[in-house]
């Protein structure tokens, strides 16, 4: 239930901060010293970012961006910025999980075309899927994440862009 937490995105540690100051603000004058509405300030935080993620992913049916794990496309070199699915490199020290997702494949459904991948191997992800939803050009085509083994490659809608981005899921 909690292992959105570990380790904390930014958007779950910017609701923290935000927690804590509020009521920090609000207990300051009530606690009679500082120290006391710090500690309740921080313990409110702590619990809030404990509840409030998985009870939003709950209510919406998705992975909410305060649960959601850092990606490591950094790691995955080949595919990023071309027009069709190519070799997918890993660069990194670590094994990655590299999933190519479909049109159809979004937040919470995990990428059906995912392999790990270990550090220095190379995987061949062109007999897979189409070509890649490069922006404008084809937003509904597969869209590439790398992700920690222990989470799960995704995708969702990016508004701002009008297309598709990539997300790692907790959970493996």
């Amino acid at each position: 239930m909690f292992d959105h937490l570990f380790p904390p995105n930014g958007t779950l540690l910017f609701f923290a901060f935000w927690v804590w100051a509020f009521v920090f603000i609000i207990v300051q004058k009530r606690a009679g010293t500082k120290k006391k509405a710090v500690g309740y300030s921080l313990m409110a935080a702590v619990v809030l970012a404990l509840l409030v993620p998985p009870l939003l992913d709950a209510a919406t049916g998705q992975v909410q961006a305060m649960s959601l794990r850092n990606d490591l496309n950094t790691c995955a070199s080949g595919t990023f910025g071309r027009i069709t699915i190519n070799e997918v490199t890993n660069t990194c020290a670590d094994p990655i999980i590299v999933g190519v997702c479909t049109p159809d494949e979004l937040n919470p459904e995990t990428c059906s075309a995912s392999q790990i991948i270990e550090p220095g191997d190379t995987f061949d992800f062109q007999a897979a899927q189409g070509e890649l939803s490069s922006r404008p050009l084809n937003q509904n085509g597969a869209t590439v994440v790398a992700c920690n083994p222990s989470h799960r490659p995704s995708r969702q809608r990016d508004n701002t862009i009008k297309g598709h981005v990539g997300v790692c899921l907790p959970g493996g």
